[in-house]
């Protein structure tokens, strides 16, 4: 993620986050490719989404 200071073009901030998913009765990660792909795919498609506007 990117800020910009719309008076002085400079740049204020970047960041990075990760995230994971849990199962709920053994608290051991998911994998969204496998136990749920429908889910797996929208994430997979925002990401190209934000990728192509990361020079905005």
């Amino acid at each position: 993620m990117v800020k910009d200071n719309e008076k002085t073009n400079h740049l204020l901030t970047t960041g990075t986050s990760n995230h994971c998913f849990l199962n709920k009765e053994n608290n051991r990660l998911l994998q969204l490719k496998r136990s749920h792909p429908e889910m797996h795919q929208i994430f997979l498609e925002a990401f190209e989404q934000q990728k192509g506007h990361a020079d905005d």
